[in-house]
């Protein structure tokens, strides 16, 4: 761990390079970038370098005072250019991988005329617009930044706490299922007796639509739900632990009731606990509607977030319940844009604040000069 410099000759250092216009003599001074985690990631040389590589899910903070407190590059005019370009690099070349594999994959259907290669060309479309919009409304206006960046910080505090009972929970799912199969004799056998199949909840057995939603068709199935509950609950507990437990049940009920009775591809039973996921990211962009208390940042994602998972569960995977998916995240919308007003208040999140508690934690290392 390379120790930080900080205090009162650090600012001299500073003061003093910018009156002779000595760019390099800044990063001589010791400028000690902290990232999210409290680790020091720079100090004394290469801070240019590093914050052309910034990284928005993993943002770097200065130290600069003699109390040890960070200050965010994002609010300092002499280092946030170098991140706007490092940025903008970023994206560019993000952008040309994208519309290159969109070509390849493009001329493969031309020639090929298959579903799955147009399938793929649809999805790297779809990612390439989210990833147009996300730069465009986020990461390169300066406020939305800091708002976005302020957010990720608090989410990073406590994350695997939020997200070790949903990973428990889908644990605990996955071994049950295994021992219930084994127990009853089979994968079909267990539909039988607590899967969610449609026609006994059209004679009035709605009891299954809970313990239904817990089978997973398979291993892939049940890991891809397992990511996605895990990336996706935290954030909804940060805001309001009990809402995001409601709305997951309202979205397994929601999504189980839409592939019941609106289902038309014919298919007999329903798996999985993907509507209630929807629901969640749903609920998060119905917060953000019309909500000063909430950062807009957050809508922008959960949006695109909703609606690439929802066209990339269905390309993937064309026997997805495409309409459970959908109404499962228009109801965690009307649901959120209903409570926007009981989740937490963003507008306690002071960056400095939370950038002092990351400063001072246990992985920071200071030295005072």
């Amino acid at each position: 761990m390379i120790p930080v410099v900080t205090g009162a000759r650090f600012l001299e250092w500073i003061d003093r390079s910018m009156k002779n216009n000595d760019n390099g003599a800044v990063n001589e001074a010791g400028a000690a970038l902290i990232n999210a985690s409290g680790k020091t990631v720079c100090s004394s040389q290469g801070v240019d370098k590093r914050l052309a590589s910034w990284n928005p899910l993993d943002p770097v903070f200065i130290v600069e005072h003699p109390d040890g407190q960070a200050h965010s590059v994002l609010h300092d005019d002499r280092y946030y250019p170098v991140v706007q370009d490092g940025l903008r690099k970023q994206f560019k070349t993000t952008l040309i991988l994208l519309v290159v594999a969109l070509v390849w994959c493009a001329s493969v259907w031309w020639y090929k005329r298959t579903a799955n290669s147009l399938n793929v060309v649809m999805l790297l479309a779809t990612i390439t617009v989210s990833v147009l919009v996300n730069h465009g409304c986020i990461f390169m206006r300066r406020g939305a930044l800091i708002e976005f960046t302020t957010l990720i910080v608090a989410l990073r505090s406590r994350f695997v706490a939020r997200a070790l009972p949903w990973g428990v929970m889908m644990a605990l799912c996955g071994l049950g299922q295994i021992l219930s199969q084994s127990y009853l004799g089979g994968f079909d056998a267990l539909m039988w007796k607590y899967g969610m199949v449609h026609e006994p909840i059209m004679k009035g057995e709605f009891w299954r639509l809970l313990p239904g939603s817990s089978i997973h068709s398979g291993f892939p199935h049940w890991f891809g739900n397992a990511l996605m509950l895990v990336g996706v609950a935290p954030v909804a507990t940060f805001f309001s632990r009990r809402n995001a437990v409601m709305v997951f049940v309202l979205g397994l009920i929601v999504g189980g009731l839409s592939a019941v009775y609106l289902n038309n591809a014919g298919y007999d039973s329903t798996v999985g606990l993907s509507s209630g996921i929807f629901c969640q990211m749903g609920w998060l962009a119905g917060i953000a509607i019309h909500n000063p208390r909430v950062p807009r940042s957050l809508f922008i994602v959960a949006v695109n977030l909703l609606l690439l998972s929802t066209l990339a569960a269905y390309l993937l995977n064309p026997k997805a319940c495409t309409i459970a998916h959908l109404l499962g995240g228009v109801a965690g919308v009307i649901l959120g844009y209903l409570q926007r007003n009981g989740v937490f208040d963003c507008r306690e999140l002071s960056l400095e604040a939370l950038l002092d508690k990351v400063v001072r934690s246990k992985n920071a290392v200071h030295c005072q000069a």
